[in-house]
């Protein structure tokens, strides 16, 4: 007989086995079973659905000063209107949703300043050549933003928005008395911070980004010894003297011949200072034909040394403006101009006549009595001066104990453009190579570099908005200036001073 297979053996031996056993071991592998089934992973859920987030390809606003001009291809959305009614910028978005007057969505935007409130209105139709003469009507309001926080990305949330022919048109609008910024396409610095449109259908509420409780912080190890945000609603008596005809504080920084310091041309608005110069229309004293602004900290805040900077624009070029953020070691009544030392840190002389008025320049003076007078500058050509930056001047010795090391050094966005020191005037370029402009030619009779920036001599802060130029005449100047609207302001964010 042959040998039974294995099967069969254990068929056989379960028929051998007590009833009770079987139902046992069945028992048995019925958990084993399970305890398999426990082990293996859970079914992945489906990933949620993606956010279907657009950038904006089309972002403009409209001026009337020159109807054939566009704006679509400017580095910033101004929301503006030059004839002083509501504000408007326009933005717009390519979508692949049905057409629709009820899509929810987020807006979100990186405002350049703070404190201006938004209202977000569907728009009629236009491209990045839309002018004032044909900007589009302004639709539904879709959203809110109760206060913006520059340089913040902020997000609104949307209801309402109309969908035609695969694009969203909308318009931006603000009642402020100045013109906001948005960072745009064209001008942002990464693609987080270009203007999107997030249409998932999830709506956060908007968000107001909790405002930063530290001061600011400088470069390196210098540390903050004095500032102004500009955040309040009036200038900070505590911190400035505000000129006026009255006041004795414009016996050095005005122009006397062409314009007039009035306290009424400055304001504080959405986290800015606001320095206006205008057409006087017979409100000057002396008879200028404009009038303009100006501050400075004597009696209130000095420093010898250290780091002085702002972020500072003016809303025009040209117009014979002369004026921005300096320091300076003396002033007032009955200076010594023998012994003058000035720090112009941004100067702009917008001359109508010079065939290049795009440029600015870093200057030191250290005599008013020299002929010529004593001084060195590093002109910055091909420059806007209507585009926000940040401007500063670093003042100190590089070798501690010996002055004659000390170097007066210029930055623009943080970037080195200029240095003074005991061989002359340098020129800085971007990759830090310097070139010597003006050899020596230190010629001050009260002593040598750095005098008169040594440690002793500590300088104030002044801010001006005029209108002249250096050897032009008043009639000349008051031809040349004409900006749209009859003003023309300094814009102010902030003013930050350091020390090691």
């Amino acid at each position: 007989m042959g040998s039974a297979n294995p099967l069969e053996l254990r068929a056989l031996s379960l028929v051998r086995t007590p009833r009770h056993k079987i139902t046992a071991l069945f028992a048995g592998l019925a958990l084993a079973v399970t305890g398999l089934a426990a082990c293996e992973p859970e079914p992945t859920p489906p990933p949620p659905p993606a956010s279907r987030i657009t950038k904006a390809d089309i972002d403009t606003f409209t001026v009337s000063v020159n109807p054939d001009s566009t704006r679509g291809n400017d580095t910033v959305l101004r929301i503006m209107n030059s004839d002083g009614k509501l504000k408007v910028g326009y933005i717009s978005f390519p979508v692949s949703a049905a057409n629709t007057t009820n899509l929810k969505a987020t807006l979100g935007i990186t405002p350049r300043h703070s404190g201006f409130a938004l209202a977000v209105h569907n728009s009629g139709s236009f491209t990045n050549h839309t002018t004032y003469e044909t900007q589009p009507a302004l639709g539904s309001k879709v959203g809110t933003l109760a206060s913006t926080t520059g340089g913040t990305r902020q997000r609104i949330g949307l209801s309402g928005v109309k969908v035609s022919n695969g694009r969203v048109y909308l318009a931006i609008t603000t009642s402020s008395a100045y013109e906001l910024e948005i960072t745009s396409t064209e001008g942002a610095p990464s693609a987080a911070a270009i203007p999107a449109l997030d249409i998932s259908g999830t709506t956060p509420p908007p968000t107001t980004p909790t405002p930063p409780t530290t001061q600011p912080t400088g470069p390196d190890d210098w540390n903050l010894s004095w500032s102004d945000e500009f955040n309040g609603t009036k200038v900070d008596g505590t911190k400035w003297n505000v000129y006026d005809e009255a006041t004795p504080w414009n016996s050095v920084e005005s122009p006397k011949a062409s314009t007039c310091p009035k306290a009424s041309n400055v304001s504080l608005s959405g986290g800015l200072l606001i320095m206006r110069t205008q057409k006087a229309n017979g409100a000057c004293a002396g008879g200028q034909a404009q009038s303009g602004a100006g501050m400075n900290t004597w009696g209130k805040f000095e420093q010898a040394q250290g780091r002085f900077e702002a972020r500072v624009r003016w809303t025009a070029k040209g117009n014979n403006l002369w004026g921005g953020f300096w320091t300076h070691a003396n002033g007032g009544p009955g200076y010594d101009k023998t012994k003058a030392s000035e720090l112009d840190v941004f100067e702009y002389i917008g001359k109508t006549s010079e065939p290049n008025i795009s440029r600015y320049k870093p200057a030191i003076h250290f005599n008013y009595t020299c002929n010529p007078k004593c001084m060195q500058n590093v002109p910055i050509n091909g420059y806007d001066v209507t585009a926000w930056h940040t401007y500063a001047v670093e003042w100190e010795p590089t070798v501690a104990g010996d002055p004659s090391s000390t170097q007066i050094r210029f930055y623009l966005d943080g970037v080195q453009n200029a240095q003074f020191d005991r061989f002359g005037a340098w020129s800085v370029s971007p990759n830090g190579t310097k070139v010597l402009v003006h050899q020596g030619s230190w010629t001050n009779s009260n002593g040598p570099f750095p005098t008169p920036f040594g440690p002793d001599r500590p300088h104030k802060i002044v801010l001006s908005a005029w209108v002249g130029a250096p050897t032009v005449d008043a009639a000349t100047i008051a031809r040349g200036y004409n900006p749209y609207g009859g003003h023309a302001d300094l814009q102010v964010d902030w003013v930050r001073v350091y020390k090691r």
